[in-house]
C-alpha cells in the first residue's frame, strides 16, 4: 500500500520507549518477588515502604501511558481508564503472587499501588492537555 499524504499525517505511536517500558516492567516483577529473607533485611526501608510502591507504580503508569499515546496526541479518558486498569490488575497479581516466595500479601500496598498508577497516568494526561 502506497503511502497517502493524509496516512503520512496521522499521529503514530512511538515505540522507541517500549524496551525500556519492558526493561522496567520486568525488574518490578524481579523486585517484588525477591524472597522474604531480602525483605528482612530491608525491614529498616519499611516506613518507606508505601512511597517505594506508589513511586514504582506512578513510573509504570506514565511509561505505559507514554507508550500508547500517539506521538503528539493526548491521552483520552477511556484510555487512561483501561490503563489504570491494567496497572492495577498487574499490581493485584502482584501482590497476590508474593506470597509464592515468603512475601505477605498487603491491602495497603496494593491500594499504594492504584494510586500510584493513577497518579502517573493522570500527569501524564495532563501534561499531554497542557503541552497543546
Amino acid at each position: 500500500m502506497k503511502p497517502t499524504a493524509d496516512r503520512l499525517a496521522e499521529p503514530r505511536i512511538d515505540r522507541r520507549l517500549w524496551p525500556v517500558l519492558a526493561g522496567y516492567w520486568t525488574l518490578l516483577v524481579i523486585a517484588t518477588h525477591l524472597p522474604g529473607s531480602y525483605a528482612k533485611a530491608t525491614a529498616g526501608l519499611i516506613e518507606f515502604d508505601k512511597l517505594i510502591h506508589l513511586t514504582a507504580y506512578a513510573v509504570l503508569g506514565c511509561l505505559l501511558a507514554v507508550c500508547v499515546t500517539p506521538r503528539g496526541g493526548r491521552l483520552g479518558v477511556a484510555t487512561a481508564g483501561a490503563l489504570w486498569l491494567v496497572v492495577t490488575s498487574f499490581g493485584a497479581c502482584d501482590e497476590l503472587t508474593q506470597s509464592l516466595v515468603g512475601r505477605s500479601c498487603e491491602l495497603y500496598d496494593f491500594l499504594a499501588d492504584a494510586v500510584g498508577a493513577a497518579s502517573g497516568i493522570g500527569a501524564y494526561a495532563l501534561w499531554t492537555r497542557w503541552r497543546g
